[in-house]
């Protein structure tokens, strides 16, 4: 009991003083006093780092994370791990876990810590520098094949859990820097599973214009709420994921164009990546929204008979990419890209389409185009487009149907021109029915004028098993 109130009144003490410095990973400074115990521990580790002979060893994060065997792998070597802390429970988005990377500013890795502790951020702050005596912990999965490397305290099965009280007493010490930690800055599209645990930093994104008068919570969700975010800087997509205990799961998402700070984690299956909050004033409004624009004449009641162009795909060859007929395949990112696809089972009567997936591609990133030749809206009266769209468990991947009046033609000239949204044109979801076929209706193009393009575009992520395929079919495009 003496040992818990000397404990408690230097850590009163210590929140009482503002501590903003920062030291480079090779710099081993005795740290100012934060109680005889924590303190007198963390000066024996960094002595014994400091010694040439000394017991402990230092280990980055990045060769920690390569102890990891696909299954919970016990340490059992005297090593130490340093990170910063870069996630914080005080708003409830985290809940008994911290995440730490190895520098505050410009981090190469970072790794998830699971521990028995609430109110966390009461002693692991942001930005704390945590010392970690790995030996006898183990490195995992709190959910197996969810692709979060963990240092966990007990194994459960294939995976690991919470650090109990007495192991975080014994193995997690925090130091007295707080260092400013400075989010990495980079566009949408290149986040990947390579800043899992990461306080990253994301310029001209949105949320989708069709949640943009929600809040960041859904009231009917018991555990978390997924607010799809996009970019206006390029065509990065992802979700924020907002927990129900979370004390902002209330307040409106911004409506504007804005700056997000935050964490980059998983799911709880694994399955997608998602950005998580430490605070809702992580987010800044910078601007007005920037929606693309919209070629919305609503649907017609019938289609002409004059076949401006179609295809049906029957004269593909299968598991070749989608070539001729004036189409311009491209692909953007990724290995995957349009492919003429034969199905079978219940949906051989289908023949050939049009088929493109990141299921098991392994990339980062896949997005893949498929694009019309052009089409003139002024020398034509009444055009229409129809289209069949089916999925395999589209999952965190997207088709969208998009139209450029300025496009010049060229793949090199895809990003730069400008790309419009078609938005009355159905295309399947995936609630839908697994492997069904749906109608874009008879889509109404009379309301536009000029030459034209549409484009199917497919984005996903690639990071799972799960990222699903979406096929295309019966394309046509007609005018009285």
């Amino acid at each position: 009991m003496k040992t818990n109130k000397i404990i408690i009144l230097a850590f009163a003490f210590i929140m009482g003083v503002s501590f903003n410095s920062c030291v480079e990973d090779g710099d081993y400074t005795v740290p100012n006093d934060l109680g005889l115990v924590e303190n007198a521990e963390v000066e024996k580790i960094l002595e014994e780092l400091n010694d040439p002979n000394g017991s402990l060893d230092l280990i980055s994060i990045t060769n920690l994370k390569s102890l990891f065997t696909g299954v919970a792998t016990e340490i059992t070597s005297d090593l130490v791990v340093k990170g910063y802390v870069t996630s914080s429970d005080r708003t409830g988005n985290f809940f008994k876990e911290i995440f730490i990377q190895d520098a505050p500013e410009n981090p190469t890795a970072a790794i998830k810590l699971v521990l028995n502790l609430n109110d966390t951020y009461n002693k692991y702050n942001l930005g704390r520098e945590i010392y970690i005596k790995l030996n006898g912990l183990l490195i995992g999965e709190t959910r197996t094949g969810d692709g979060v490397i963990t240092i966990g305290g007990v194994a459960n099965g294939d995976a690991v859990d919470d650090l109990s009280v007495k192991q975080i007493e014994e193995n997690l010490f925090r130091s007295s820097v707080t260092a400013n930690l400075v989010p990495k800055t980079m566009n949408l599209s290149e986040v990947s599973s390579a800043h899992l645990g990461m306080f990253i930093q994301i310029e001209n994104a949105q949320f989708d214009k069709a949640i943009k008068d929600l809040t960041f919570g859904d009231p009917d969700e018991q555990f978390d709420t997924q607010r799809f975010l996009e970019s206006c800087a390029d065509s990065g997509a992802i979700s924020v994921e907002t927990s129900s205990f979370a004390t902002f799961k209330f307040a409106p998402l911004p409506a504007g164009s804005f700056t997000i700070n935050s964490v980059v984690s998983k799911t709880f299956d694994g399955s997608s990546l998602i950005l998580v909050l430490n605070d809702k004033n992580d987010i800044t409004v910078t601007g007005e929204r920037c929606d693309p624009p919209e070629l919305d004449c609503g649907i017609a009641s019938s289609e002409g008979t004059t076949i401006l162009f179609e295809d049906n795909f029957e004269t593909q060859s299968t598991n070749s990419p989608i070539s001729g007929n004036g189409w311009t395949n491209y692909q953007e990112a990724g290995t995957e890209t349009w492919e003429a696809y034969t199905a079978t089972g219940s949906n051989a009567s289908q023949g050939v389409s049009a088929a493109v997936g990141s299921f098991r591609s392994g990339d980062d990133r896949t997005v893949a185009w498929l694009i019309t030749p052009e089409i003139d809206l002024d020398a034509n009266s009444n055009v229409t487009l129809s289209f069949e769209t089916s999925n395999s468990f589209a999952d965190s991947s997207t088709l969208d149907l998009l139209f450029s009046e300025n496009w010049d033609g060229t793949t090199e000239g895809i990003s730069k021109a400008t790309w419009g949204v078609v938005p009355a044109a159905y295309i399947t979801q995936d609630s839908d029915s697994f492997s069904s076929w749906f109608d874009s209706g008879i889509v109404d193009l009379s309301c536009g004028s000029g030459t034209i393009h549409f484009a199917f575009k497919y984005t996903g992520s690639g990071e799972t098993a799960a990222d699903g395929t979406y096929e295309l079919d019966n394309i046509k495009i007609a005018a009285d």
